[in-house]
């Protein structure tokens, strides 16, 4: 049994089955949460003009630490959070104008490529430490 298998091993006698499902949603959760939180403190330079703007970052943060899968799922949440406290008329998950759906679409394509990208940066530079 090789050094990471074992450490594998070790994680799952530590924390249990519960784990892997956990983390990715704490992570959601938190990575989300703090996007919100930024949002909020320069919301009064923005106001209403990039709504999305923080969330860039924590679908990347989403990519980088839990993968594509947990990246997409992040992406979701980002772009229900966001239009949900940013996009008028806030606090309402409502769709005025072709315009706020061209903006949601957007981000959501945008934060696809993101994990995308990340995710295959991650995985290239883990294939890249493995010992041949």
């Amino acid at each position: 049994m090789t050094g990471s298998e074992m450490q594998m091993k070790e994680r799952r006698v530590l924390w249990g089955p519960l784990v892997p499902h956990v983390m990715p949603a704490a992570l959601i959760v938190l990575s989300s949460a703090l996007a919100t939180l930024l949002r909020w403190c320069i919301d009064p330079l923005l106001l209403d003009l990039s709504p999305f703007s923080t969330y860039y970052f924590a679908v990347a943060l989403a990519a980088i630490v839990g993968g594509f899968r947990v990246a997409l799922v992040a992406a979701l949440v980002c772009a229900l959070t966001a239009h949900f406290f940013w996009v008028e008329p806030r606090l309402a998950l409502t769709i005025a104008s072709k315009g706020q759906l061209a903006q949601l679409g957007a981000f959501l394509l945008e934060a696809g490529l993101i994990s995308g990208a990340v995710s295959l940066a991650r995985f290239l530079h883990e294939d890249s430490h493995r010992p041949r």
